[in-house]
């Protein structure tokens, strides 16, 4: 083991997946944001578990898609994944920047809407 993220076996993925989701801040607080947006719904309990399962399936839609992607594609698709990866690397605090002010701006609209 090269002692990077690469070299992760699939179960070491799924675990350090789960501790990671559960202790990023980020994360933490756009899920925080879904599920009081959900409960505040007023949504009967089928609808409410249907809604939670739509959320779950749409924020892991992107890391499925790179799944698939990676699976059809085969050895193709390394290089245009690692030109992804290293884009995304550069523009981390702009691509977060704008998701956070989009999400706050809806959450403040959304506050504001009660007075």
């Amino acid at each position: 083991m090269d002692g990077t993220l690469d070299s992760v076996k699939p179960g070491g993925a799924l675990g350090l997946g789960v501790l990671l989701s559960a202790v990023n801040p980020k994360s933490l607080l756009l899920a925080i944001a879904a599920m009081l947006t959900i409960a505040s719904a007023g949504l009967e309990r089928a609808a409410t578990i249907v809604v939670t399962n739509v959320f779950i399936l749409l924020s892991s839609a992107l890391m499925i898609g790179l799944i698939v992607f990676f699976h059809i594609a085969g050895e193709s698709a390394e290089k245009t994944l690692n030109q992804a990866r290293s884009w995304l690397i550069q523009n981390n605090a702009t691509i977060l920047i704008v998701i956070f002010l989009v999400i706050g701006a809806k959450l403040v609209g959304k506050g504001l809407s009660v007075f």
